[in-house]
């Protein structure tokens, strides 16, 4: 049985994920989906809605990240973990990346040792596929105003990427990881075509897209396995920066005046 768990359901990544599952020719037969509300959950994918309907079995589990029991329970046994758990704005206290990898690699840790006393189960490693951006990759980073806009926001992707290297580096045992890398995000729940370099990626690509590609990181985690994978886009995407801008903007402003942010947090404008 292969069971694929997506953290994060109900954001842009996790429903594109969710969405690639559900059209997939090649779909995993248990997907399990752990998000802080259900019911937001089947609004955002109403498909969800009727399990009869889809090519696996659906698990639905309600929790945050300090859940650890319900957090262990959604991703125990599963073969891929998909870390959709991010936010796009850019703040002094961002860390939700370094907080995510911590819980995984806590909970594998429990889940691990449990399999260990008792003798009738085995622990399979699963592999984490962890939302990163092209911009982690020095080649292609987004130059110096792209990365003062977003530079907290990187520094906690930095920061999970690094967890998840140090865990397999000093426990390989433990878990693999991918980490997906995508460019410029747009909107759009429908997909264009997308490719998966290890040295090339386009300017943008879609939430849809991205979400693909994604999943056919976690159909070929074999040859995936360990390594940063860049997404492309290869159809048209429709722009709208509208949203990219606002977010830009924000992290400009955090990152020139954070004392004046924390000063809006402190007062509620934030």
């Amino acid at each position: 049985m292969t069971i694929f768990t997506i953290l994060g359901g109900t954001g842009s990544t996790g429903s594109a994920v969710i969405r690639a599952l559900i059209s997939s020719p090649t779909p995993p037969t248990s997907v399990h989906i752990y998000v802080r509300s259900k019911d937001r959950l089947l609004k955002t994918i109403p498909a969800l809605s009727d399990p009869s309907n889809l090519p696996f079995k659906l698990q639905v589990f309600e929790g945050t990240l300090t859940d650890k029991q319900s957090l262990s329970d959604c991703i125990k046994n599963s073969s891929v973990i998909f870390s959709c758990i991010a936010t796009n704005y850019s703040a002094p206290d961002t860390r939700v990346c370094e907080e995510t990898a911590a819980a995984i690699i806590s909970s594998l840790g429990s889940i691990r040792d449990a399999t260990k006393s008792n003798d009738n189960e085995l622990y399979e490693k699963p592999t984490v596929i962890y939302l990163s951006s092209a911009s982690m990759d020095p080649v292609h980073n987004g130059g110096f105003l792209i990365e003062c806009a977003l530079f907290y926001a990187y520094k906690d992707l930095r920061v999970g990427e690094r967890l998840y290297r140090e865990t397999v580096s000093a426990d390989p045992g433990l878990l693999n990881f991918i980490f997906a890398r995508p460019p410029g995000i747009m909107p759009g729940e429908v997909p264009t075509g997308h490719k998966l370099s290890l040295t090339e990626v386009s300017v943008i690509v879609s939430y849809a897209d991205l979400g693909a590609g994604m999943v056919e990181m976690a159909q070929n985690r074999g040859e995936y396995g360990n390594k940063a994978v860049l997404v492309s886009a290869t159809g048209k995407v429709k722009q709208d920066w509208v949203p990219n801008i606002k977010h830009l903007l924000f992290g400009m402003f955090c990152y020139f005046f954070p004392g004046l942010w924390r000063l809006g947090v402190d007062r509620g404008y934030f």
